[in-house]
Parts: C-alpha cells; structure tokens; sequence
C-alpha cells in the first residue's frame, strides 16, 4: 500500500500511539519487550479509528515486528498508519491540525530521541509521551546510558516520562475504561483447572489474563498445580498445558509459572537466563514473560527426560518417609544431595565477588536488631537471606522485638516455664535440657554485643540460590536434577544454602505424629548441635552417629537422618574450602544460619498446628544459641 492511500483514510489530529524502529529480529531477543508492546496493542487496537491511531515508522532494511504482534496480524494495514516515505520529515510538515498527545515506543530508546524531537518542532502533536518500559535496547556496548537518555528527553526534549504501562494508557487515552480496568477483554477461551491445598481456590479475572498472555497461542487450557507453602506473595505452579495443532489436541510437557510483582519476576526472568549461561541445562530456559498492570508472569520450562513429569525434592522425602523400607526412593533423594551439593553448588560459588568483605554475620541476619544491629532488610546487606527474621518480628503475634516475639513463640509452645526457667525441658520422658534462648542470650544484651562483635566476618562473597528448599529441586524418574525459582539468587555467603534445605527438611519436611517421634528427634540434636561446636570433623558421618544415641534405622525419622547426614557431609566440605583458613568462624557462621532459620520455623505459619515440631524447633533454638555463645 503506498504512503499516500495509507494515510488518507486516517484522522492525524487524534491521540497517536508511535512506534518506531520495531525490527523483528530485535524483538525476539527481548522477551520483555515484546510482552509489553503486545499487551499494548491489544488494548490500542480496539480505539482504532474513532479514538486513537497507531502510526508505525518501520525499520529501514528489516522486517516489522508490529505485524507479529499484533493478535491478528492481518488485520496490520486496516489498523496501523504506515510511514514509510525515504523523507520521513516530509510527513511531520504535512498537517495542518495537531494532534493532543503522542506516546512513543521504540525498539531501541536512544534512537526515538528522533521522532520525539521531530514531533514536537513540527507541531504536529502539543504533546508528547514515553515510557521506557515500551523501549527496548540496541545491546552494543557503546549504548547510551538508559538513564541518560531518558534525561535528556524529558530535560532537553520537554517529553513526558511515564512510569509504567497504566500510567500510559492512561495518559494516552484518559476517558477510555480500559486504561483503568483490562490490558486484554479477556483471557483467550482459556479452561483451566486448577490443584491446591485449598480446595475452593482460584485464580482471579487478571491472573487468568495474565496466564493467557504467558501461554503460547496454541494453548487452549491448562491444568495447574500450585506449589510452595506460601511464605512470599508470588504464586508458583507446574503446568501442563493443553495444546492445539493440526487439528489435534494433545497435553504438553510439563513447566512451570510464576507471578508477581513485575519488578520482582523481570529481575527473576534476568537471573534465570544468567544462571542458564552457570548452570547450563541443570536449570530452567525461559519460554515466555508477560505483564498486566504491576504483575508479571515468567513461563519456564522443566526438563524431563523421564516421560512422566518431574518430582520435587519435597515429594521424595514424603514418599521415603511415608515408606522407610523402600531405599530405592531414599537413594534417589541421597543422589540428588550429592548432585545438588557436590555438582551445582560448587559451580554457583565459583562466581565470587572481586574483594574479600568484611561484615558481621550476627547483625546482617538480623539477630542483633534489638541493640540496634540490622533489621535484615535494608538494601545494602551481603547476606541473600537476610530477609527471613523480619517475618518473625513484624508479622503477629510479633510485636517488633525479636527477643519478644520469640518469647511469645516460645510460651505458645511449652508454656509458661518458658517465661521463668532459665534451662528448658522440651519432654517429660527426655532428658534434655538447654539454656533458654531469651534468657541466655536474646534479653541480655551484653552477651549479644559479644556475638555480634565475635561473629566477624572476612568472606570472598559468591552467587548462591538464596532459596534453596525442596521445592526448588526437581528430579525427574531418570533422576536428572535441575534448579528453579532463582527469584532471590544473587551475592551472598556460601554456607547460606545448604544450611536453609537443611532446615527445610527437618522443620518443614519431617513428620513428627506421634511422642515417639518427637522423642526420637531430640534424640539428634546432640549431634545437629555439638557442644565442640560445627566443624568439617563434627559433620563426619560417623561422629554424628556417635552422637545421636540412639541412632534411627526405622520409620519417618530414618528418612530425615539419612538425608541430614549427606547435606552435613557438603557443609562440612563448605566450611573447609570457603573459611579462609578460619575453619572456626566459618562453623560460628552456619551455627547463626540455623539459630535464624530455626527461629523460622517456630514461628511458620504452617507449623502453628504441629506442636510437636514446634517443641523440635524450639529446642534447636536454644541448642544452636548456646553453641552461638560457647564459641564467643
């Protein structure tokens, strides 16, 4: 269609969306991008002609990406003007009425510096608008600065910086509904079905739209599963889809899905393709990205060479311990220890940070926050999991204090001795007793003040998973393991993972449903927390059978020491090769990790109604505290 038959059925003085320079091969190596540009599309597509007009300025030698993204591709010449004259200046002189306001997109931001200047000195718009969300990159390193050039726009140029992809539409078309309500009408014909532990759940109006943006076209449904016991706001789901080619409908492999806030699934999207280039194909590859309003959704693939989906790690340990006498599954979950610990996580700590830093362990964890030590969640901390406290103290029945909400947890769950004895019985048929936590070492803030002050640290940080729980290992029945959910992966210390999974398995995992197995879990904690302290030595597996007395050979908690005994082999391993040469702080160092991780889990909320691990979990607390002060 030529430039003139093209425009003449268009009214320029109406509202424009712009879009320049979207290349087709650009596109495609932008995932977010073209996420963001379709959703935009759709939503402009159904103003146009009465009150908006898309107007594309072309690539010059390469194909159109606007064709692709929009959801009927050819419907492109019946709604997108077309400009593309060798004199594009020909067309801004053109008009003799101006149109109110012009959004921008580019395919690359620096180079709409053109059409954003040119519209403005040739008045054929008063105003004009970007967000660089909609803006993608060139990738050459000598581009401009993503910060400079939106400053120079909106200093130099007088263009309208717009946050995000509402704040856009809103701008652009203010008087419409859909700027305040839907980015698409609806979610595609999608059936889903959905499994989770609550049996009337389900997903909201925007999510089904999100799930269908994600979804490749040939999906006409899918079955979810939701996963993760809810300790943060995304929502995380193994998916099969229903796919339709050819005139045949067959179910897809298995992948996995994850939503949340857009600046927290990007960033999560980002990792996973840095850990793709780390980790190869032992993690997921991206398959797709979407956004609605503030909340994104990352499609990932899972790898499985087995034919009948993968497992959690967390699905195995049920399975083991559900059925003890069945070694073939507890083998499996040993081998995924060692290809987990032995394999994947020496590979993520090989990425270490240029300079050895210094910092405290005590404080950056968060145990010091009542002497006016690190709440754990300030931004410039060099522990990835430093966050976990913060749910202790700040969700209720906390109060603020960590001492004080611990001591809360702490009377929930033995009573009133809690509050006055200063050593602590957790059963009347066992003999163990430990200092109370509170009163040996939270209250008393001088001893604190030691902890924190002996809890120095000189570490080379590394990357580490920083969420490393079961549901995060996946295994297939050809027992390939493989990563996932790398939302909070990033710098951090080396000891942080295995030490969490740890925790995971025996204060999450292990199923304590009778006194007998309540009795039968103290019975470890002389060797989870010897008095000589964590060392490589005291994670030999037959100094911690020398210390657990008796030693489990039956039952659920044979699964748990199994399991236990191989992750204390790798952090052995850890604190020989990453100490520094200071074997001793780096033990003073998983003994912290596991005192806040054990705090955790007497305050989860999924343990509210599990007493007996709760009595576990409050005796690791004071055992693993009073290993913390023995080693000041």
């Amino acid at each position: 269609m030529s430039e003139e038959n093209n425009h003449s059925k268009w009214d320029f003085t109406l509202p424009m969306l712009v879009l320049h320079n979207l290349s087709l091969d650009s596109i495609k190596l932008q995932v977010t991008l073209e996420s963001r540009l379709r959703a935009m599309l759709a939503w402009a597509v159904r103003l146009v002609p009465d009150q908006l007009l898309i107007v594309e300025f072309p690539p010059k030698n390469d194909p159109s990406a606007v064709p692709v993204l929009l959801a009927d591709s050819s419907a492109y010449d019946d709604v997108v003007a077309i400009v593309d004259s060798p004199s594009k200046s020909s067309f801004y002189f053109s008009f003799s009425q101006c149109a109110p306001r012009a959004l921008v997109c580019g395919g690359v931001l620096e180079q709409v510096l053109y059409p954003c200047n040119d519209l403005l000195r040739s008045s054929v718009v008063e105003r004009v608008a970007l967000t660089p969300h909609l803006c993608g990159s060139c990738g050459r390193s000598g581009e401009l600065s993503r910060a400079n050039t939106v400053s120079h726009l909106e200093e130099v140029l007088g263009v309208t910086i717009l946050g995000n992809m509402t704040d856009a539409m809103q701008w652009l078309a203010p008087s419409h509904p859909a700027a305040e309500n839907n980015v698409v009408e609806d979610s595609g014909g999608l059936v889903i079905t959905l499994e989770s532990d609550s049996p009337n759940e389900k997903l909201s109006e925007d999510q089904e739209h999100l799930l269908s943006l994600v979804l490749p076209r040939n999906v006409s449904g899918a079955k979810l599963k939701k996963i993760g016991k809810g300790w943060s706001s995304a929502l995380k789901f193994f998916c099969v889809p229903v796919v339709n080619e050819k005139n045949t409908m067959s179910h897809g492999a298995m992948t996995f899905i994850k939503m949340g806030l857009e600046e927290e699934v990007e960033a999560e999207m980002n990792v996973t393709n840095h850990m793709n280039q780390v980790l190869g194909g032992f993690t997921p590859h991206v398959l797709g990205y979407a956004e609605l309003h503030k909340t994104a959704a990352l499609h990932l693939s899972l790898a499985d060479l087995g034919g009948n989906g993968p497992k959690s790690f967390t699905e195995l340990f049920d399975e083991s311990s559900n059925n003890p006498t069945d070694g073939k599954v507890l083998s499996r979950l040993e081998s995924a220890v060692d290809f987990v610990f032995g394999t994947l996580c020496p590979r993520l700590h090989l990425t270490k940070a240029p300079d050895i830093t210094d910092f405290c362990v005590a404080d950056e964890l968060g145990l010091c926050k009542d002497i006016g030590g690190k709440h754990g969640i300030e931004s410039d901390l060099h522990m990835s999991s430093a966050w976990v406290l913060e749910k202790v103290w700040r969700k209720h029945p906390g109060d603020g204090n960590l001492a004080s909400s611990v001591r809360t947890q702490l009377l929930l769950t033995l009573g009133e001795k809690a509050d006055v004895d200063r050593q602590l019985k957790f059963h009347k048929r066992h003999p163990l007793e430990l200092p109370n936590v509170c009163l040996h070492l939270l209250n008393d803030h001088e001893r604190l003040a030691r902890l924190r002050a002996a809890s120095e640290c000189h570490h080379n940080m590394c990357f580490v998973h920083g969420d490393l729980h079961g549901d995060n290992i996946m295994i297939d029945s050809k027992d390939n393991r493989f990563l996932i959910d790398f939302g909070k992966t990033g710098l951090g210390h080396s000891l942080e993972d295995v030490t969490w999974l740890e925790s995971f398995v025996l204060l999450s995992y292990t199923q304590l449903n009778t006194d007998a197995d309540l009795l039968q879990a103290l019975d470890l904690i002389p060797a989870l927390a010897p008095e000589v302290g964590l060392s490589p030595d005291a994670c030999f597996e037959k100094q911690m059978d020398s210390r657990a007395l008796p030693v489990p050979t039956a039952g659920r908690l044979l699964t748990t020491w199994r399991v236990i005994k191989r992750m204390r082999h790798y952090l052995g391993q850890t604190l020989r090769q990453d100490s520094g040469g200071d074997v001793g702080q780096a033990g003073l160092t998983a003994v912290l990790l596991l005192l806040r991780n054990s705090i955790f889990f007497l305050a989860a909320r999924e343990n509210v109604t599990k007493h007996r691990r709760r009595v576990f979990a409050a005796a690791m607390v004071c055992a693993y505290a009073n290993l913390a002060l023995r080693a000041c």
